[in-house]
Order: structure tokens, then C-alpha cells, then sequence
């Protein structure tokens, strides 16, 4: 059996959409969110926003800009989930690193995208492993 790229993006979109939905109901339920819960809800949102940027990109010829999106989408996910440990364990959650993170690298994958397919991807690496903030 072959899958093509397509099929496997609507699939991951799918699977995406679903794990959000049901974290999103499931936290609205209880009463009051904290950091934890709203660190984590931002994650959720943020894989759900660049499931959504690399669909279009596979769909579409704006690869460029939807993948400089769906990557800093993807790195705030990553700090926000980090984020969310941290408030977790008790520590400052420090969202505000994992926000810039996102956007510097949102804008290096837009300014390099045109010249190859992992242009860019030195500001992504580095966010995703790079965005966590050390403990204090």
C-alpha cells in the first residue's frame, strides 16, 4: 500500500483535530483554568494551526509561506507544552520566550524559503530544541 503525502496530511489533520477537540471540551468542562491549562490549551492550538498551514502547503503552491507558519506554530507548540510543564512543576511558566521563539523563526523560515526546502531550518531546529526555558 502507498500513501501519498496528500493522504497522509488530511490523516494527520484529522487525528490533529480530533486530540484538540477532545482536550478543548474536556478542559471547558472543569471550572477556572490555570497556567497549566492555559499553556496546554495554546499548544493544542498551535498544532492545530500548523496541521492546518502544512495541509495547505501540500495542497497548494504557497508552500513557502504556509510552511514558515506551520513551523513557528509548531515551535510554539513545543514551548507552549514546555510551558505548561513548568507552570506544572510548580515554576513560571515563561510563555513569552516560547511566543518569540515561534516568531523568529516564523520570519528566518519566510525570509529563506524561497531558496530551498530546508531553508530556514537551522531557526527551526534551534526552536524546537532551543525553546525550553532551563528551570530556575
Amino acid at each position: 500500500m502507498n500513501l501519498d503525502l496528500n493522504t497522509l496530511l488530511i490523516v494527520c489533520t484529522l487525528v490533529v483535530v480530533t486530540s484538540c477537540v477532545l482536550y478543548l471540551t474536556s478542559s471547558s468542562r472543569r471550572r477556572g483554568m490555570d497556567a497549566v491549562d492555559r499553556s496546554w490549551t495554546i499548544t493544542f492550538l498551535a498544532l492545530l494551526m500548523a496541521t492546518l498551514a502544512y495541509l495547505l502547503s501540500g495542497l497548494r503552491e504557497v508552500a513557502i509561506l504556509t510552511v514558515a507558519i506551520g513551523d513557528g506554530f509548531f515551535v510554539l507548540a513545543i514551548g507552549a507544552l514546555w510551558a505548561g510543564a513548568r507552570a506544572f512543576a510548580g515554576h513560571r511558566p515563561r510563555l513569552c520566550l516560547a511566543i518569540g521563539t515561534a516568531v523568529a523563526v516564523a520570519v528566518a523560515a519566510a525570509i529563506f524559503g524561497a531558496s530551498g526546502e530546508w531553508a530556514g531550518s537551522y531557526a527551526y531546529l534551534v526552536g524546537i530544541g532551543g525553546g525550553r526555558s532551563p528551570p530556575p
